[in-house]
């Protein structure tokens, strides 16, 4: 992942603590930040670790949770920005999909690896919760291009990897949805 993936706007935290007698979720970490009075729109992804997590946040609210955010389920966390590039993908299982789609557009590609109609996949482009690379698009003709990370609210993420034409012009797609 290279630095100018993320929008110049996005910074990534690191939350650190001593989980070895309770196993902490996604919704923990979500919970302890929204419970400092942040909004649900200024936090990306979450990405869980065995003793830390990531997060990638708005930059307006990265110094402030730096400050703020002591517990996390009870336990005591420390928080620091780190950068892009150290990030660290957990180790994920993956559910491999393929489909055809007939151009690279983003509403197109969303359809295809989540099972929705064009108009479904607008919707959810339009009510911004859907993220390329954790930037936010609210532009369904984006193109997608090879290794992107989609990841749409309520519907999980995937990587897409583009194909070869099909005999009718239509784009092949193999995406990793990740369970």
């Amino acid at each position: 992942m290279e630095e100018d993936d993320i929008e110049s706007n996005l910074k990534v935290i690191q939350i650190e603590g001593n989980f070895k007698f309770k196993s902490i979720s996604h919704r923990d970490y979500l919970g302890a930040l929204l419970n400092l009075g942040i909004k649900r729109e200024k936090i990306g992804d979450i990405i869980i670790h065995d003793n830390f997590c990531q997060v990638v946040v708005s930059e307006d609210i990265c110094d402030f949770i730096i400050i703020n955010l002591e517990k996390v389920s009870k336990n005591k966390v420390k928080v620091k920005e780190i950068t892009v590039k150290d990030i660290i993908e957990s180790e994920q299982n993956f559910k491999e999909i393929s489909f055809t789609v007939s151009s690279l557009r983003l509403d197109s590609v969303i359809g295809g690896v989540y099972n929705l109609s064009r108009s479904e996949s607008l919707k959810l482009i339009k009510g911004e919760k859907v993220h390329v690379d954790y930037e936010k698009i609210i532009s369904p003709s984006k193109e997608i291009k090879t290794n992107s990370l989609i990841s749409v609210r309520g519907h999980g993420r995937a990587i897409i990897e583009i194909g070869d034409m099909t005999k009718k012009g239509r784009i092949k797609i193999r995406a990793k949805i990740i369970i």
